[in-house]
């Protein structure tokens, strides 16, 4: 379907179908590089912490001659800023991790790489060639972003400039189909930088809804604004009539002109967006719009059982309405 949810290629979602839940470890890899066997197949495994997840680790099964990298090493290029919500990742970590298991298990004999979220790589020389690729990839844009960074260039300039070079961007196992340059770019800088983009009026802006009823207040009216948009949207123009008319609808949410330019507009960014995350963020933003904001309850009973009493506590303490208990003990 045009306007149907793509996989992100990385596994399909199955949220909707299946209940969450997990069962507690009961050995623990503290080393950095810790041989074990189990059930007759020795595992030898690489603690690659602070990289795609806080606790990720690679292994290597000589006995049938696999090497596993997790969910570090994909067919696609990585989110360094997942835009679902989460904390950005250690870019430099993530490089590095992968260049100490090409040093550790690449004088093994590797018949197959293996990843969570991709087919395998058959053979040697395919495996270490992607390995490499997927290295690089992670290593440039962290250098490049922070290079730009010391040349005094904001989050927005960087993400608007930086590219790959041709060896890295014609590679299918680095394309951002899940993740993309842009964003990984801002994830990066934010990582190192913060938010703040050393221009005094972006210190203590005011809030969108606030700001929507200034902008609009200052182009002339919503109806000026939306005949603009129309010139523009018409030009192909998408990120800009995305952006300016976000204030129309903070201004006037029941505005319907406005809504539906704004649905088409989504969906012509949807349309032409290589990452499968985009696409279906820019869709779901129509869909909203068109219908109602839809939400999920991602906890079930079978993460609340056999979640540890100080993780469940830790739950209830951010859950705790801080202006609400004021004056209670």
């Amino acid at each position: 379907m045009a306007k149907g949810y793509v996989s992100f290629g990385i596994g399909h979602n199955s949220q909707y179908s299946q209940s969450n839940s997990f069962v507690l470890p009961n050995i623990e890899i503290k080393n950095d590089v810790e041989k074990m066997v189990v059930d007759g197949i020795t595992f030898q495994f690489f603690l690659t912490p602070n990289t795609e997840a806080p606790a990720e680790m690679h292994f290597y099964i000589k006995e049938y001659k696999v090497l596993f990298v997790s969910e570090n090493v994909n067919r696609t290029m990585h989110q360094i800023y997942t835009v679902r919500g989460a904390k950005t990742r250690d870019a430099l970590a993530w490089a590095n991790a992968i260049d100490k298991t090409i040093n550790l298990f690449g004088n093994e004999a590797i018949d197959s790489l293996m990843m969570i979220h991709a087919c395998p790589i058959w053979g040697k020389e395919r495996a270490i060639e992607h390995l490499k690729m997927q290295r690089d990839l992670y290593k440039y844009m962290h250098d490049q972003t922070i290079r730009l960074a010391n040349h005094g260039y904001t989050m927005e300039e960087i993400a608007e400039s930086i590219k790959l070079p041709i060896s890295l961007d014609k590679y299918w196992g680095n394309r951002g189909y899940y993740g993309t340059l842009k964003h990984n770019s801002k994830g990066i800088y934010n990582f190192y930088l913060g938010y703040y983009s050393a221009h005094p009026s972006d210190l203590d802006p005011l809030p969108q809804v606030a700001s929507g009823h200034k902008y609009i207040q200052y182009m002339g009216g919503a109806a000026h604004v939306l005949e603009q948009a129309k010139s523009d949207f018409a030009n192909g123009d998408y990120r800009w009539v995305a952006q300016v008319l976000k204030h129309v609808i903070m201004l006037d949410p029941d505005n319907l002109e406005a809504k539906n330019l704004l649905v088409d507009t989504y969906e012509q960014l949807g349309y032409q967006a290589e990452s499968a995350n985009w696409r279906n963020i820019y869709l779901k933003g129509a869909s909203e719009l068109r219908n109602y904001v839809t939400s999920n309850e991602l906890i079930s009973a079978g993460l609340l059982i056999n979640m540890p009493v100080e993780e469940f506590l830790k739950l209830l303490s951010v859950k705790l309405n801080g202006q609400k208990r004021m004056g209670k003990n």
